[in-house]
């Protein structure tokens, strides 16, 4: 009798439908949550940071300022080399410091003496981040820039509104010249000028430069993927040189001070979607 009864219940179970718990919607996230930018980000993996410029040549970490075009000389500067082992690497981009704070530029800008223009390199014709970024499109490897805020070659620089524009000038030379930029990094470094004023960065303007550009470029691409910027600042006091020692966990809507900040941008030009400003 106990077996016709096993027997009875195994067949029921194949043949019969089976009452499960039911279907229940899964719980509210938890905030913050990440953005569909920093997911991309995220899915992004492994690129390129090259910090290749004057403190190549003087051997310091910060240059002064003071250093003369005339110390930047390679003579073998091959960007080709470079993407080529990047991309053996399985590295998907890279981040070149087009500015550091010594103030000079590796691409020829209009707004200052103190660039790649009045070096021997290329016989002051050269423009490394034109060179870098082509190698890039050639590779189909993603190109960022990183730009220091903090200039010590400039005379201006602690003149806060007056030294604002001019580096906005120069963000915009940057983000209209190479075609898309994956992201754009931003240095927190601050100290103080010539007059020794410190210098007070108008972050919301430098970003609204980079939206404003960056997104003009893919309407010319046929495409609008435009990024966003997370509300994050560096802490500035007195000083010399300032860089945030501390790191705050950023709350929904919240305020996070860094040592630098990045503005990273989405385009689909035959590229993966990219991503949001974090901190180094």
């Amino acid at each position: 009798m106990h077996a016709m009864a096993l027997a009875s219940f195994a067949a029921a179970l194949m043949t019969g439908p089976l009452s499960g718990p039911l279907p229940v919607s899964p719980p509210a996230p938890v905030t913050p949550v990440p953005t569909p930018q920093q997911l991309a980000w995220h899915d992004l993996g492994m690129y390129a940071f090259v910090h290749f410029n004057m403190n190549t040549f003087t051997g310091k970490e910060w240059g002064e300022g003071i250093e003369p075009p005339s110390k930047f000389a390679p003579s073998e500067l091959d960007t080709r080399q470079w993407t080529e082992a990047f991309k053996a690497a399985g590295m998907r981009g890279v981040i070149i410091t087009a500015k550091h704070h010594d103030g000079f530029c590796l691409w020829p800008s209009k707004f200052t003496e103190h660039s790649v223009k009045n070096s021997p390199w290329r016989d002051g014709t050269g423009d490394l981040l034109r060179e870098l970024s082509d190698a890039c499109n050639h590779d189909g490897l993603l190109f960022g820039i990183y730009l220091s805020p903090w200039d010590r070659n400039h005379p201006d620089y602690g003149n806060s509104d007056v030294y604002n524009e001019y580096f906005k000038q120069q963000l915009r030379e940057v983000c209209t010249q190479y075609g898309p930029l994956f992201e754009v990094w931003f240095d927190g470094a601050c100290g103080e000028g010539p007059t020794g004023k410190r210098q007070v960065y108008d972050w919301p303007a430098f970003h609204a430069v980079v939206r404003e550009t960056q997104l003009w470029q893919r309407n010319e691409l046929g495409t609008v993927s435009p990024g966003r910027v997370l509300p994050r600042h560096s802490r500035q006091g007195s000083g010399t040189r300032h860089r945030p020692s501390r790191r705050h966990a950023l709350g929904a809507g919240g305020m996070r001070r860094v040592h630098s900040a990045r503005v990273v941008l989405a385009s689909e030009r035959k590229r993966p979607r990219q991503i949001v400003e974090r901190a180094r």
